[in-house]
């Protein structure tokens, strides 16, 4: 897996999650004063657009990731994170379907149904994702913190080299 196919997914799950919060937020729990307003605040349509315009490229880099990283490793296996992984790519693909059969049905309690499967399903493959991700921060971590500590034994080492051979008389 490239770093740059895991920063497209993440910045663009980022924006996603955030503009389905924000549309969450504006269309269901601000009421208007305006009984002739269409919507609840002036950032509704623009994060419900931003949602449906983000949504298909983040689907799109979850396949990317998919066939990069997931697939390699629910072959494999064998992993740490492994069952973590598979949870999230199944809460992924059930608020995906959600999210597209909301978008294209017409019937109320049928749209109301999936409006609600589709928070729920996002609330939780964003939780499980983020905790897919916490113990490759502290793996990352403790990576860099051993790197840093072989770095620092090295620069002492060259320190002590290089002072001994300063203390080395020079000859002609």
């Amino acid at each position: 897996m490239n770093s740059w196919e895991k920063r497209i997914f993440q910045v663009l799950l980022t924006f996603v999650t955030l503009s389905g919060v924000v549309y969450l937020v504006t269309r269901y729990a601000i009421e208007n004063d305006d009984p002739f307003s269409v919507v609840n605040h002036p950032l509704e349509p623009i994060a419900f657009d931003l949602h449906i315009v983000l949504a298909p490229f983040l689907m799109l880099s979850a396949g990317v990731l998919m066939r990069s990283h997931a697939w390699e490793k629910f072959n494999s296996k064998m992993g740490a994170r492994r069952q973590s992984g598979m949870i999230s790519v199944g809460l992924f693909m059930a608020m995906a379907a959600s999210g597209y059969w909301l978008e294209v049905t017409s019937r109320p309690l049928l749209a109301d149904t999936l409006r609600v499967l589709h928070i729920v399903f996002g609330v939780a493959f964003v939780a499980t994702y983020l905790g897919h991700l916490v113990p490759g921060f502290k793996k990352r971590k403790a990576r860099h913190s051993a790197v840093a500590v072989a770095s620092r034994a090295f620069q002492s080492r060259l320190s002590i080299d290089e002072t001994l051979v300063e203390s080395v008389p020079r000859t002609k």
